[in-house]
């Protein structure tokens, strides 16, 4: 059985939430920006500090350790060095969802318009956790399987092999992640027609590009090295930018 990993999905789902009802009281731009660019600050600083220091990264793993794929944690070794005890990185650590979450969510801010920007984090925090429930749950009952799996299938003509329990992209939570991003366009741009005067809208079509657009992302991004950069940093790009030229005002 495949696990859920909550308490990634809850940080995607709640923090993006949170600072979507703030941007009602703060303005997202400039004073939203400049507040995110210090948190991003700070999340950089905690990056590098735990690479070096391995008092702090016990401290770090202790408290946010669940939130870490493994390549993000890394692994100290115990060496002897001129008759001194000490230990020293075996591999450092990538750096993690969260930093790359809030330079997205930072950069969205700062690039687009309010409402672009809020529908962009509203789509980082609500497609993922719910593309990877979806898939969680159909591969659980043999129902699914990873993108991966999916081209070495068609590439070798292994066809009909057993469903890959592993983790990854998944083709179903891709569709559920298309199926999010389409039904969050509509909380800010809930207009398909030209009716309402001065409103600006997303025609259907558009909203499925965004869509499409965002359930590749978050396939080919990072893991999968398609794309060599994290789907929390390319998310909200991808959606604020392409709002940004599909709307219609």
């Amino acid at each position: 059985m495949l696990e859920f990993h909550h308490s990634r999905r809850l940080f995607h789902l709640l923090p993006g939430l949170l600072i979507i009802a703030i941007s009602y009281v703060v303005p997202p731009y400039p004073i939203g920006t400049i507040l995110l660019t210090a948190v991003t600050a700070i999340f950089y600083y905690a990056h590098v500090r735990r690479s070096d220091d391995r008092e702090y990264d016990i401290w770090y793993l202790k408290h946010f350790g669940k939130l870490l794929r493994e390549e993000e944690i890394g692994e100290w070794v115990f060496i002897k060095k001129n008759n001194k005890d000490e230990y020293k990185r075996k591999s450092y650590p990538i750096p993690n969802g969260a930093l790359y979450w809030i330079l997205g969510t930072t950069l969205s801010s700062a690039l687009f318009s309010q409402d672009i920007s809020r529908t962009a984090l509203l789509v980082l925090s609500a497609s993922d956790p719910f593309a990877a429930y979806v898939g969680v749950w159909f591969t659980n009952y043999n129902c699914n399987i990873t993108w991966s799996r999916l081209w070495s299938a068609i590439a070798k003509g292994n066809r009909g092999k057993k469903v890959d329990t592993k983790g990854g992209p998944t083709v179903v939570g891709s569709f559920a992640c298309a199926l999010a991003t389409l039904l969050c366009t509509y909380v800010y741009f809930p207009y398909s027609n030209k009716g309402d005067s001065g409103t600006p809208i997303l025609t259907l079509s558009s909203r499925s590009i965004v869509s499409i657009a965002t359930a590749f992302v978050e396939a080919v991004a990072g893991r999968m090295m398609i794309m060599p950069i994290d789907d929390n940093l390319l998310i909200p790009l991808v959606v604020g930018g392409l709002i940004t030229w599909l709307v219609e005002l």
